[in-house]
């Protein structure tokens, strides 16, 4: 779900965080930006959907988020994986990762117990 679809879907509280960043290590010449939205319950943390933007790796990240919204998973399980580092194809600290991070912050959401 885009925000808006969140919205209509019931979530009043849903909230859209966007993170930039590059897809590779910035001396990597094939390296290009990403930005990726996330959309959140801000009552609860749920992932709801998301958005993404970029010359490549969008796809996959999507897929994630996709994943993790149809399980019903959180921004916390997001903040929680580790995805892999390789220079030639990653950068050290993914977009995805940011994204969870600016939204526990920005919301100020506490993780449950």
């Amino acid at each position: 779900m885009n925000l808006e679809a969140a919205k209509a879907a019931g979530y009043e509280n849903a909230k859209g965080i966007t993170a930039k960043g590059e897809i590779k290590p910035h001396y990597i010449p094939t390296n290009s930006d990403i930005t990726l939205k996330i959309v959140v319950d801000g009552d609860t943390g749920r992932i709801l959907g998301g958005q993404g933007m970029g010359k490549e790796g969008a796809a996959w990240r999507i897929n994630i988020i996709g994943l993790m919204a149809t399980k019903g998973m959180t921004i916390w399980d997001l903040e929680d994986v580790e995805f892999a580092y390789c220079p030639p194809v990653s950068d050290v600290y993914d977009v995805m990762s940011r994204a969870a991070d600016v939204a526990i912050k920005r919301l100020r959401l506490q993780k449950p117990e």
